[in-house]
């Protein structure tokens, strides 16, 4: 074992004994809320979800320290400085929304209960097309606003609806870094694009989502804000046609 796996696994067993004995808040998922949660300014703030396990997350701010143990599929968040909605996304396709506020508790215990049984991300992405995002299947009964069918359509975009795309698309931010086309699909005079970033300097980079931004564009986010040298992250845009 190397030394940053040792820095590693003593800050996540440190997170694992900071929050055993934390209070524990349960809610329910529901991914048409976002529950407003207290979340510890200097400890870790630990997330589960029961009966199923996280994936990944998406809308922290880059200074949050992330630490997750893979084998449960449970989240450790330190250093929550300022209020931030996120966006978890479960194994089994669940996505859930939470508003996290900074606060002095020496630790936090956050578990989401399913309350019905969740679909698995394959079979997210098949329903995708037929229900919400299907043109013929929206047309008369659509209710959503605006803003929730963005936020919607990312949410799935990142689940992985949509086709390999066929044509070179490539969006350069100032600093010179390309956004290159990956992944498209096509709904109700929208398109929903997924690009990929990959951080070709040696230092680490700060991504804003306004860099990629062209007109047209209806929502655009990045899963990751910060990537390091060499590593890559996602771009969701989705932009009218």
């Amino acid at each position: 074992m190397n030394r940053h796996q040792k820095i590693g696994l003593c800050s996540f067993l440190v997170a694992v004994m900071q929050t055993a004995w934390a209070a524990k808040i349960e809610l329910p998922c529901d991914d048409s809320k976002s529950p407003v949660v207290k979340a510890s300014t200097h400890g870790f703030t630990r997330i589960s979800v029961k009966g199923d396990r996280l994936r990944d997350v998406m809308g922290l701010e880059e200074d949050v320290i992330v630490e997750k143990n893979d084998a449960e599929g449970i989240l450790f968040l330190k250093n929550i400085k300022n209020k931030q909605t996120i966006t978890l996304i479960t194994e089994n396709g669940v996505f859930q929304d939470v508003t996290l506020v900074p606060d002095g508790s020496e630790s936090m215990n956050i578990v989401f209960k399913p309350e019905v049984q969740t679909k698995s991300v394959e079979n997210e992405k098949n329903a995708v097309p037929n229900t919400l995002f299907d043109p013929h299947a929206m047309h008369g009964s659509f209710s959503m606003n605006t803003q929730e069918t963005l936020i919607q359509f990312i949410k799935h975009l990142f689940a992985g609806i949509g086709d390999a795309t066929k044509d070179e698309h490539v969006r350069t931010s100032p600093s010179g870094l390309d956004a290159v086309s990956t992944r498209i699909v096509h709904v109700q005079g929208m398109v929903g694009e997924v690009f990929t970033i990959t951080n070709t300097e040696n230092q680490t980079t700060i991504l804003l989502e306004k860099d990629f931004y062209q007109r047209g564009d209806l929502a655009i986010a990045l899963q990751k804000k910060q990537i390091q040298a060499g590593e890559s992250t996602s771009l969701f845009v989705i932009r009218s046609l």
